[in-house]
């Protein structure tokens, strides 16, 4: 079993067309990710490789949202919240899978987020958002 506090960021990048109006627009959101996975492991010589899978929460922490159109720029903090007039939810969760390479006490290694949380907190609206990451490690192991 491994666990992990991970400092992540997640968002989304887009353009909007409304009439003659052209913008681009993004989210910039801040997550702090627990995964707890379950990790198999094949020794080849000095490598160890690795597979994983397992359920993560996420807590968002801050984010800023951004619309740039060729006249003006906009940019706001993200407003955290189950109510309607908030932007997003601040809760995530969702089932992370992976694979990846260890050598001496390095490693490398791939992973995949499916979130399950809809992180739309509008209800009376029919539309939720998921977050979907790839994520890419690379570190030393302090402790083994």
């Amino acid at each position: 079993i491994k666990a992990a506090v991970i400092f992540d960021t997640k968002g989304t990048k887009g353009r909007v067309r409304l009439d003659t109006l052209v913008a681009d627009v993004g989210t910039s959101l801040y997550y702090l990710d627990v995964p707890l996975l379950v990790a198999g492991r094949i020794k080849a010589g000095d490598f160890t490789f690795m597979v994983q899978a397992g359920p993560y929460a996420g807590l968002g922490l801050w984010g800023k949202a951004t619309a740039k159109s060729t006249d003006r720029s906009i940019s706001q903090d993200i407003d955290w919240g189950p109510e309607s007039d908030d932007d997003f939810k601040r809760m995530d969760f969702g089932i992370l899978t992976g694979m990846g390479v260890e050598w001496n006490n390095f490693f490398l290694d791939a992973s995949f987020g499916f979130g399950l949380a809809n992180i739309f907190p509008v209800r009376e609206i029919d539309y939720d958002i998921h977050h979907r990451f790839l994520r890419l490690g690379l570190g030393y192991f302090i402790f083994r």
